[in-house]
């Protein structure tokens, strides 16, 4: 990255209490490092920052990789404009024209993850090992939970693993030939919580 070299070379012992590098963001706690940004199911997050130099110093900006600035060199505020994953350093720089000296903060830029999910719509619980239970089936999921309930609203059955399904029986007894209703609650990693509401046959 340039004048990365000149930095280090001419950096003085200027006390950088007074040049921390705060995040104005309601997400992340002010000093937070590295500040984690997920850029999944969006195409850019916009993050301004703000630092409080030494009285008389200027501040410049520098991005290694290089990133998207909205704003210009010698300003206390700046955005930026993250696009793409990877980890990134904010440096601010802060000159008075004879003493230079730098604050920096690590960035976690992450993209979305892979993940799967599938939500059948019909299984029959006759005991032929074929479709016997009803579930949700998917990849890479970190929470699960899922709620099933008859037509009148009672809560027959409830699951907190992907791997453990339904299999039509409530109180020991098979239940009839209906159709009945679903709740999914699922998350992958950097994602919020989703909650899936649905139908399910059960044909005996």
């Amino acid at each position: 990255m340039k004048n990365l070299g000149v930095i280090n070379s001419f950096t003085s012992k200027v006390l950088l209490i007074f040049a921390v590098i705060f995040i104005l963001s309601s997400a992340v706690p002010v000093g937070e490092d590295p500040q984690i940004i997920s850029l999944c199911d969006t195409t850019f997050v916009l993050k301004k920052y703000t630092v409080n130099p030494p009285p008389g110093y200027l501040s410049s900006w520098f991005v290694d990789p290089e990133e998207l600035i909205m704003g210009s060199s010698n300003e206390n505020t700046i955005s930026i404009k993250w696009t793409e994953p990877g980890n990134y350093t904010i440096i601010a720089q802060f000159s008075n024209g004879r003493c230079v000296s730098s604050s920096q903060l690590n960035v976690i830029v992450e993209g979305c993850p892979d993940f799967t999910i599938y939500i059948p719509n019909t299984f029959t619980p006759d005991g032929d090992n074929t479709n016997d239970v009803f579930g949700a089936y998917g990849t890479n999921l970190e929470e699960f939970s899922m709620e099933i309930y008859d037509r009148w609203g009672e809560l027959l059955f409830v699951s907190d693993a992907l791997e453990y399904r339904w299999d039509g029986y409530y109180k020991g007894n098979l239940c009839q030939q209906d159709i009945y209703v679903f709740k999914i609650t699922y998350k992958a990693k950097n994602l919020i919580s989703k909650a899936v509401y649905g139908r399910v046959l059960l044909l005996n």
